[in-house]
């Protein structure tokens, strides 16, 4: 909509995601390094990646178990986090909802146990987690902000052999039901 606002012509959609681009154009997608359709990465669909999510109360339950470690991929803004300076410029409005953000996220992290919750980036949880005899038979509980980022850790997963991982459905905003950002 902004490309044609802008006055670009020919401008398309392609409105099922990356996903189903990967799953409509395996030739086409570099996944861990190597064309999809060339290598020994199976495409996971939608059906195998809904079997690794949990509803909030099954993760919630679940996260209370031992040797469990629940990991948040969510970055800074996500969380809510903004300089002191940025938030000085918020609107009434917009403080208000980052106000109220900051509390149902400490109600959820919180409801799962705040000290064993792991705070790891994707990039971090790739080279610290995934692959980490330590974390190789533990299970792992992992929520990013929508759920859907999540989907892309799985190649990983899967390619490390791990097994034992569950995604969070929706992610944190499916829980908190509102984000630190974006439109009122």
């Amino acid at each position: 909509m902004r490309a044609t606002k802008a006055g670009i012509k020919n401008t398309y959609t392609f409105d099922l995601g990356i996903p189903g681009w990967a799953e409509q154009y395996p030739d086409k997608v570099i996944l861990l390094g190597k064309v999809l359709s060339e290598s020994n990465i199976a495409f996971i669909s939608n059906a195998k990646f809904l079997k690794k999510t949990l509803p909030w109360p099954d993760f919630k339950k679940m996260s209370a178990g031992r040797g469990i470690k629940v990991i948040d991929t969510r970055d800074i803004a996500q969380k809510g986090y903004m300089r002191q300076a940025d938030e000085d410029k918020l609107s009434r409005e917009e403080l208000e909802r980052l106000i109220k953000f900051r509390s149902g996220n400490r109600d959820m992290l919180l409801e799962l146990g705040k000290t064993k919750v792991m705070s790891q980036s994707f990039d971090m949880l790739k080279r610290n987690v995934i692959g980490n005899k330590r974390y190789q038979h533990q299970t792992l509980l992992i929520f990013d902000q929508v759920g859907k980022q999540v989907r892309w850790l799985m190649y990983h997963l899967e390619a490390a052999g791990m097994k034992k991982y569950y995604f969070l459905e929706k992610g944190a905003n499916g829980v908190i039901g509102i984000q630190a950002y974006g439109k009122l």
